[in-house]
C-alpha cells in the first residue's frame, strides 16, 4: 500500500476554472473515463494540491495499479490516524465491473468537488476512502456497449464486466483468486470501515427511478443489514427528496 499525503496551500488560491474535469464533463456525457484519464484526473487533484491522500491498494494481473484516494479534514494517511478522529470510516468503490460506468466517473466529481468546497462538510464528519476503478484491466478492454453492455443506455464505448483472468471479482470475495481480490481483502481488513458502498449499474432495465440502492442481503449481515434497511437509507431517502 503506497500513500502520498498533499495538504500544503498552493502558491495561489484555487479557482473553479483551476478543477480538473472528468471525461464525462468534457465530452457531454458521451464517452466515460479510461485508465490513463483517472490516473491523469488524479494527478491534477494532486499537483493542485488538493487535501487528499493518494496511493494504491495493489496491483491488477497486467501490472496495473488499483488507485485510491483518502478525503477528510484534516487528511489522514493511516488506519490509526483514522480511527484517532473518531469518525466513521466509508469506503466507496467503483468499477468493480468495467462496463457499469458511472460510479468511476462520479466519485472521481465528488472527491473533487468535496476537496476543494471552501464550506464545512462531510470531510469534517467522515473519513473518505474512495477506489474509483478497481477493475482497472477490465476497463482498458473498450468494445461498443452493444457487446460489453447490451441495453444499457450509454456511453458508446464501456469496458468488459471480467478482470483480465475473465474473473468476475463481484464473485472472488470467498475464493479471492485475483490479485485485486486479495489487495482488496487487505485494505479492507486494514481500515475497517464503518460503511461500505459498492458502485453499480444496472443493465438498462426499467426499475421507475433514476437511482437504486440495496442494503446487504446476506444473511451473516444481521446487525448491519438491519440496520442500514429500518434507520439509515429510510434517513438518506428523506434528504434526497428534499434535495
Amino acid at each position: 500500500m503506497i500513500v502520498a499525503a498533499c495538504a500544503h496551500p498552493a502558491s495561489r488560491a484555487i479557482t473553479p476554472a483551476d478543477y480538473p474535469r472528468t471525461r464525462p464533463e468534457l465530452t457531454r456525457y458521451q464517452e466515460t473515463s479510461h485508465y490513463a484519464d483517472v490516473r491523469k484526473f488524479l494527478d491534477s487533484l494532486r499537483w493542485l494540491r488538493a487535501p487528499l491522500a493518494f496511493g494504491s491498494i495493489g496491483k491488477t494481473s497486467e501490472g496495473r495499479d488499483i488507485p485510491y484516494v483518502i478525503a477528510s479534514r484534516p487528511v489522514v494517511t493511516t488506519p490509526v490516524a483514522a480511527r484517532s478522529l473518531k469518525r466513521p470510516i466509508v469506503y466507496v468503490q467503483a468499477n468493480i465491473h468495467a462496463c457499469e460506468v458511472e460510479g468511476k466517473d462520479a466519485l472521481l466529481a465528488l472527491i473533487r468537488d468535496l476537496a476543494f468546497s471552501p464550506r464545512p462538510d462531510a470531510l469534517d464528519s467522515i473519513v473518505l476512502i474512495a477506489v474509483p476503478i478497481y477493475n482497472a484491466d477490465g476497463i482498458e478492454r473498450f468494445a461498443s456497449q452493444l457487446i460489453n453492455r447490451t441495453e444499457q443506455n450509454g456511453p458508446e464505448l464501456v469496458g468488459v464486466r471480467a478482470n483480465a483472468q475473465n474473473l468476475d471479482l463481484n464473485r472472488d470475495y470467498v475464493k479471492a483468486e485475483a490479485p485485486e481480490t486479495r489487495a482488496s481483502l487487505a485494505m479492507f481488513n486494514a481500515w475497517d470501515p464503518d460503511v461500505f458502498v459498492d458502485l453499480h449499474t444496472t443493465d438498462g432495465s426499467f426499475h421507475g427511478y433514476a437511482l437504486t440502492y440495496s442494503p446487504s442481503l446476506s444473511p451473516a449481515a444481521v446487525f448491519g443489514g438491519v440496520y442500514a434497511r429500518d434507520s439509515l437509507l429510510p434517513i438518506l431517502r428523506q434528504r434526497m427528496r428534499i434535495r
